[in-house]
């Protein structure tokens, strides 16, 4: 009996049925593995306390700068800019956007490139 375009459904045997089922358990196993290494399973400890802790200082320290210079970039003094650069990775377009975060609230994108504050 010739099916045409359907003969791959007649001519399916036992081998290629196994061999399908296979390579869905393969499949099944990877993803899983997969999932897991994407949610975290494991012992990872969660985030290291250590790097929160510093993360959180800097936030303080950086807020603490912005509070006394009232906002105005230009109040800091020398010290404090260099501070607060190095704080941003000493890459004045993060520095920027840190100071203009904390006075315009997350997400302000300035249109063009600004010095901090302005």
């Amino acid at each position: 009996m010739n099916l045409g375009r359907f003969s791959h459904i007649s001519g399916t045997t036992n081998l290629t049925r196994e061999r399908e089922k296979m390579k869905l358990l393969l499949l099944s196993v990877l993803a899983l593995v997969s999932i897991g290494g994407i949610a975290g399973c494991g012992d990872s400890g969660g985030p290291d306390p250590k790097v929160q802790t510093a993360m959180v200082d800097k936030a303080k320290t950086m807020r603490e700068m912005f509070v006394k210079a009232g906002g105005d970039y230009d109040k800091l003094s020398a010290e404090d800019k260099a501070k607060w650069l190095k704080f941003c990775e000493n890459d004045q377009n993060k520095a920027q956007d840190a100071w203009n975060g904390m006075k315009y609230g997350p997400g302000f994108k300035p249109a063009g490139a600004r010095p901090p504050g302005q």
